[in-house]
């Protein structure tokens, strides 16, 4: 229970460090963002990029026949932003191979891993 409050504690810390930098740490031409996805987890802003939150990307077509989500406590080494340190504590898994399938966006382009 300590040590959950803790890692409570730590990411509040985090949080409150991205909103005093303004999320700004990285640089260089990153591309066009087109969709993230917080597998298992919370919707966050990692680096000015809304990602989904899990619950959202199901409901706008996400498809992951089977799998399960599980949720740790790990602080990242070296340290990582409030959302990158949620976003590596979430996942979605299945004991064999994972499928999904992810529309994106308005431009009719479907996304297909397996």
């Amino acid at each position: 229970m300590v040590s959950k409050l803790l890692f409570l504690l730590y990411q509040v810390v985090l949080r409150l460090g991205d909103l005093v930098q303004g999320q700004t740490r990285h640089q260089g031409n990153r591309g066009h963002f087109v969709t993230g996805i917080n597998f298992g987890g919370p919707a966050l802003t990692i680096e000015g990029d809304r990602w989904l939150s899990f619950k959202e990307a199901l409901a706008l077509g996400l498809s992951m026949p089977g799998i399960q989500i599980a949720h740790s406590y790990v602080r990242p080494s070296p340290k990582t932003t409030y959302g990158i340190t949620k976003m590596l504590n979430t996942v979605a898994f299945k004991a064999k191979a994972v499928t999904l399938h992810q529309p994106l966006g308005a431009s009719g382009f479907w996304l297909g891993l397996g």
